[in-house]
């Protein structure tokens, strides 16, 4: 029997059915869910093209969790994905008000410390466990935002970049400095900075158009090495955590990694991570290991932006149900049993109950834009 292949309009309504099933399963097993009473959330906002922001509120069944890795969407239960022009605090509780009404208590709350979070977690009276992740780059954003030898550093960097991209020597330029995750990642720029060290040092002739471009690294060697010996302890520190969480047993090895490699150029940094680790141990004394990690959340969000990177105008749409969608690993009887219970209507109407209009929207409704004889991969969503 022949039968033709799907169009990409027919995939996508099969993400959304997916996506609404899965968001829709938590009502149908509310009491079983409520029975566990061992739940942890991670939850973010997303800020997309135009004004509105998604929220994503994700479940974790504690009872279920192999800390002996990283989280994975199959651990995950979607709980709330809904958009709006803000979220402010209030809105943010009234949101896991519901929730609560679903899955019962929830022990805590894995985030960053946005402050409409951070304001709705406290007036949910839910602890708040700060990513991990997020916690190491305010520590080193303070200690090196106001540093004058990073600030030069970086300034040199971006001017070579800036200056020298189409040039001879355009195969050495540094990396890319996103302003917002500079001090969240610096392991692509340390790299780079011992690598041209090295260089310097060899001092082959070969090289030196490449030598005469980047011999000013050399004025920074201090530094250099200062960042290179904290990435080494960061980049540990992260694999520890955020595939174990905090316990007795991660914050050995971490006392352990400290008595191994503990220097002066970290001392500050890890002063305020320990601050941080026992901060969040008193919170929640009674749990012998805790989520610390929102990367799941990111890595979602990362997805589903690359989703939309064909049409970046389309904004935020029912599309986002594909957050939903990657939590759920359904086999053959599981997808018949989706398709039969999730109908177009459906999608229709949890769309206007959650999603805003559309930027691609607005724009055709302005701008009087009819359809052209071009059919847009989106237009319909």
């Amino acid at each position: 029997m022949y039968c033709k292949s799907p169009t990409h309009s027919t995939i996508l309504v099969w993400v959304k059915k997916y996506g609404l099933y899965g968001l829709s399963e938590v009502s149908r097993k509310q009491e079983e869910m409520t029975k566990h009473n061992n739940w942890a959330i991670i939850l973010d906002e997303s800020v997309q093209f135009g004004q509105e922001k998604l929220l994503l509120i994700y479940g974790v069944n504690l009872d279920h969790i192999d800390f002996s890795r990283p989280l994975e969407f199959a651990d995950l239960t979607p709980l709330t994905i809904k958009a709006a022009k803000s979220w402010n605090a209030e809105n943010i509780k009234s949101e896991i008000d519901l929730i609560k009404e679903r899955i019962g208590k929830i022990k805590y709350a894995v985030a960053d410390q946005g402050s409409s979070i951070k304001k709705a977690l406290k007036l949910s009276e839910i602890p708040h466990v700060h990513d991990v992740t997020h916690k190491i780059s305010l520590i080193m954003e303070h200690k090196y935002k106001k540093d004058q030898r990073f600030v030069d550093f970086t300034k040199r960097m971006a001017k070579m970049r800036g200056s020298l991209c189409l040039s001879k020597v355009a195969h050495v330029l540094p990396p890319i400095q996103r302003s917002k995750a500079r001090f969240l990642n610096l392991t692509s720029t340390t790299e780079w900075a011992m690598a041209v060290l090295k260089m310097l040092e060899e001092d082959n002739p070969e090289n030196n158009i490449e030598i005469d471009a980047l011999k000013w690294v050399g004025d920074f060697e201090e530094l250099i090495f200062e960042l290179n010996e904290l990435n080494k302890l960061v980049n540990e520190i992260q694999i520890i955590f955020k595939r174990m969480g905090i316990s007795k047993n991660t914050v050995e090895q971490y006392n352990k990694i400290l008595k191994e490699t503990y220097k002066d150029t970290t001392k500050k940094f890890c002063e305020n991570f320990e601050e941080y680790i026992s901060q969040t141990i008193e919170m929640l004394s009674k749990e012998e290991q805790l989520l610390c990690s929102s990367d799941i959340i990111e890595s979602a969000f990362g997805k589903y932006k690359n989703y939309l990177s064909l049409n970046p105008m389309l904004g935020i749409t029912n599309l986002s149900l594909c957050l939903s969608a990657f939590t759920m690993e359904p086999d053959t009887c599981d997808v018949e049993k989706i398709f039969n219970t999730i109908k177009v209507e459906d999608i229709k109407q949890w769309t206007k109950q959650n999603m805003q209009t559309s930027v691609l929207k607005k724009r055709k409704e302005v701008l009087n834009i009819k359809k052209s004889g071009v059919k847009n991969n989106f237009e319909k969503h």
